[in-house]
């Protein structure tokens, strides 16, 4: 059967890794990223620090762990929640997101066209930005691209991290995959963030030369999530094959599978 490496932060991937197996794929959960959220008193604190006894007219969620988390902190706080969302209107990155939220009874989440923060940025630059108050709700490690394009177009952009995105402290998926690469056991990997990618070079700096993992890739089907990803493979040396359209998971997994059908596990001389 084909093997499908899937980078996942550490604990997370099951309902992928099943969605690769009805896909008629062995999944490998290949974890490069570990997701460590904060406290709930250090996320109350900075967010009403921010807040300023104003209420955003937009809460803008990055992923699902920062909605976990930061509904997770509000529960200690139901007075501020409730004025929050009764008051704010509501942004998710994707569907994924959204229904995290709608779990929580969160309703009438908006969701961009597509599913990154380029699109997050059209989908809000469609308003009169004057004045407007967003908070932006996300990992440490997220880039300053969003907020500072908002603030260009006249917003007051607030950025709540809620979590941070760190190497992880168990590092034998990564061990694992790199003795099955070095035996072509892989057929294809799926890159599910830049940072997944950027972290996978670091902690296999010890088993091989960053040189050796960008050949041994060259023999796999690469696709990236999106456009940030696939940029960051090219800046560490790897061609990705495919992206997505919407850049969801389940789509990047079909778009593999219709790739590989077309190409085979070979994919050196097409490069």
């Amino acid at each position: 059967m084909r093997v499908l490496a899937i980078t996942r932060p550490l604990g997370k991937g099951e309902d992928t890794a099943q969605f690769a197996k009805e896909s008629g794929w062995r999944p490998f959960l290949l974890h490069t990223v570990e997701l460590k959220p904060y406290s709930a008193r250090r996320i109350l604190s900075e967010l009403e620090a921010q807040l300023g006894g104003r209420l955003p007219d937009w809460i803008v969620f990055m992923s699902r762990t920062g909605v976990r988390v930061l509904l997770d902190a509000l529960s200690g706080n139901p007075d501020l929640s409730k004025r929050l969302f009764g008051h704010a209107r509501v942004l998710a990155v994707g569907p994924r997101t959204r229904d995290e939220l709608s779990s929580r009874s969160i309703s009438h989440v908006s969701v961009p066209e597509k599913y990154s923060s380029s699109h997050i940025l059209d989908f809000l630059g469609k308003l009169n930005l004057h004045g407007v108050r967003i908070v932006l709700i996300r990992s440490s490690q997220a880039s300053d691209f969003l907020a500072s394009r908002l603030q260009a177009e006249g917003a007051t952009v607030s950025t709540l991290k809620t979590y941070e995105s760190v190497i992880p402290y168990d590092s034998s998926s990564v061990e694992r995959f790199a003795e099955g690469l070095s035996k072509n056991e892989f057929h294809a990997i799926l890159f599910t963030s830049s940072l997944s990618a950027a972290n996978l070079f670091k902690m296999t700096e010890k088993i091989m030369p960053p040189q050796k993992l960008v050949g041994l890739l060259s023999d796999c089907l690469v696709a990236a999530i999106g456009p940030v990803t696939a940029q960051k493979l090219l800046e560490l040396g790897v061609k990705p094959d495919c992206v997505p359209e919407t850049y969801l998971i389940t789509e990047a997994i079909e778009e593999i599978v219709s790739a590989y059908g077309r190409t085979g596990p070979r994919l050196v001389e097409q490069r």
